[in-house]
Formats: structure tokens, sequence, C-alpha cells
């Protein structure tokens, strides 16, 4: 059962952190494009 609870924390941490790495290399790209 904890097993389970640590791995479910696990994806959904490493989700978080796709999602805002993603996030910020958007913005980057804005950044970058208005810079231009």
């Amino acid at each position: 059962m904890m097993k389970k609870f640590l791995s479910a924390i696990k994806g959904v941490i490493s989700e978080l952190v796709f999602a805002v790495a993603s996030i910020m290399l958007g913005l980057m790209a804005v950044l970058v494009v208005w810079g231009m």
C-alpha cells in the first residue's frame, strides 16, 4: 500500500517538474522571439 502511494507521489512530482520545465522553455522562446 505504502509503496503504491510513494510511486504515485513520484509520478505526480515528475509530471509537475515536466510541466514547469516546458512552461519555462515556452516563456524563453517567447522572450527570444520578442527580443528579435
